[in-house]
């Protein structure tokens, strides 16, 4: 960005937004206040297509919006996130933050193609039961596990009676 202030910027105040969506209070982040500090700048985020894109299009994209004033643009795939990182040039990534899996994630780390947070700028990481952050991307900064699915098992109970066993 021309006037100095930095894309990775606007993460600090993604925690805030994020705190806000979920309706828990968040502590601003340094620098920032409640008249929009990032009107008119924008922030790309990738999420999987499906329940997650719609969660973030619902409670994420909208609070972060009103709490900072910055532009959300949701880019939604399954496992491109990789490709388009690895063909973007060095100093224009496609994403500034990413919900992805340990199938992108490792390779892209491994690649450098991704960036350590300030986990300091994630207030409610607090709330996070010890053992879901006993984990490498947590421990060594490279973001907060995602330890969640929309996914269940179903069967039907007269089609295999007794459950199943295996």
């Amino acid at each position: 960005m021309s006037d100095g202030i930095s894309r990775r910027s606007i993460l600090t105040a993604a925690s805030v937004a994020l705190a806000t969506a979920c309706g828990q209070p968040a502590a601003r982040p340094p620098g920032t206040s409640a008249n929009r500090p990032f009107e008119g700048r924008s922030l790309t985020i990738f999420v999987y297509t499906g329940i997650w894109e719609t969660w973030y299009r619902q409670l994420f994209v909208p609070a972060f919006e009103a709490e900072t004033g910055a532009k959300v643009i949701v880019d939604a795939g399954w496992w491109d996130a990789l490709p388009k990182l690895k063909i973007a040039p060095p100093d224009q990534p496609p994403f500034d933050l990413m919900l992805t899996d340990p199938t992108q994630f490792y390779p892209a780390m491994r690649d450098g193609l991704l960036g350590k947070i300030n986990l300091a700028n994630v207030p409610n990481v607090k709330r996070f039961a010890p053992k879901v952050l006993d984990a490498p991307v947590f421990k060594d900064g490279w973001g907060v596990p995602h330890i969640s699915s929309p996914m269940t098992l179903a069967w039907d109970s007269e089609s295999i009676p007794g459950g199943l066993k295996s």
